[in-house]
């Protein structure tokens, strides 16, 4: 395991402790959500390939996620639940409450509209809750829900398998991963909460096991690790029903070898994906992810070029926001959660 870390830390790949290829998968990921809701401005009943964008976040969401929780253990020895928490919170929640409050500002104070942002700032989004259900305005929230509910799962799922203890650490996070499915999923379906828990499991698994795994992924002819990823995409936009049963692990398993084995067997696709313009773009990629949503929301913007004026100016938004938002908040993180010393064994 130290090994592993200690390749994470010294990889080439890496600045300041980031995976730039994986920024690049990030700005891939956005495109097919932005080409996406474009799209449904003037076809609303068309379907492009927006939730395979979502499938490769939920893909480098559980890797990266993972490799953190490797590297803390490392470190101290153990997880901390609670640093692993705040890091998380002000991580994910800055961005999302500036973009609630400019939802109520944009659009004015409704009683209906509270209860919905207040879904998506409770990361509920991916249930239907009747009244409050959630609209489109933060609709696409159903994507940060199933990942704040994964981070309930990780954290106590690695604890135990780390420890190799029993089982009881994982029983209160596993009731609360489960509740989606006894109730109605919004957006995605039973199928769909398979699949997601496909991808963030399996780049979990990846990080788990990256030595052992990893190698395996590097023999994999470049064409074929494309064509995986082609098809997994593809599969993706099968809407519910006996078909998608049929195909439903495939989508997940050939995004995540795409994914992870493209850019390790082809150098150009590496490059491509490290491309300073790319990773740039995949950094900013969770807030313009949150924005996009009201720049394309129906009756903001009529016209194709005020809705790419507003895409603009939500990328220029998403830039500060990256620099004077996102950034101060989670070094804030780290400081509230500084890696205390590892216990000393007993002498």
């Amino acid at each position: 395991m130290a090994s592993t870390v200690q390749a994470a830390l010294h990889d080439p790949i890496q600045t300041h402790g980031r995976i730039e290829w994986l920024d690049g998968w990030r700005t891939i990921a956005l495109l097919f959500v932005v080409v996406e809701h474009w799209n449904l401005l003037y076809h609303p009943e068309q379907s492009l390939y927006g939730k395979a964008g979502v499938f490769i976040f939920f893909a480098i969401s559980g890797y990266i996620v993972t490799r953190l929780l490797i590297r803390e253990k490392s470190r101290r020895g153990e997880v901390d639940f609670a640093a692993f928490y705040i890091r998380r919170a002000a991580r994910i929640l800055p961005p999302l409450l500036i973009y609630l409050a400019a939802c109520l500002l944009v659009l004015g104070w409704d009683q209906a509209l509270a209860a919905e942002l207040a879904r998506s700032a409770m990361f509920t989004c991916n249930i239907k809750l009747g009244p409050s259900d959630c609209s489109w305005i933060v609709g696409h929230t159903w994507s940060l829900a199933f990942e704040e509910q994964f981070y309930l799962l990780l954290p106590f799922a690695f604890a135990s398998f780390a420890a190799r203890r029993t089982l009881v650490l994982l029983l209160p996070a596993l009731a609360l991963v489960l509740l989606p499915v006894f109730l109605p999923l919004h957006w995605i379906g039973v199928s769909g909460w398979v699949q997601i828990y496909m991808l963030l499991g399996g780049g979990a698994l990846l990080a788990w096991h990256e030595e052992r795994l990893m190698p395996l992924l590097k023999r994999i002819p470049w064409y074929a690790a494309l064509m995986s990823l082609v098809l997994g995409i593809a599969l993706s936009r099968i809407p519910g029903g006996l078909v998608q049963k049929l195909t439903l692990p495939v989508a997940p398993v050939g995004i995540l070898i795409g994914v992870f084995a493209l850019p390790n067997v082809s150098d150009r696709a590496r490059r491509f994906l490290g491309w300073r313009p790319m990773a740039t773009l995949g950094l900013y990629s969770y807030t313009l992810y949150l924005w996009q949503q009201l720049v394309f929301m129906e009756g903001m913007f009529t016209q194709w070029w005020s809705q790419a004026l507003a895409f603009f100016g939500a990328l220029a938004f998403s830039a500060f926001s990256f620099r004077f938002i996102e950034t101060p908040f989670r070094d804030l993180g780290r400081r509230l959660s500084p890696p205390r010393a590892a216990a000393q064994p007993a002498t």
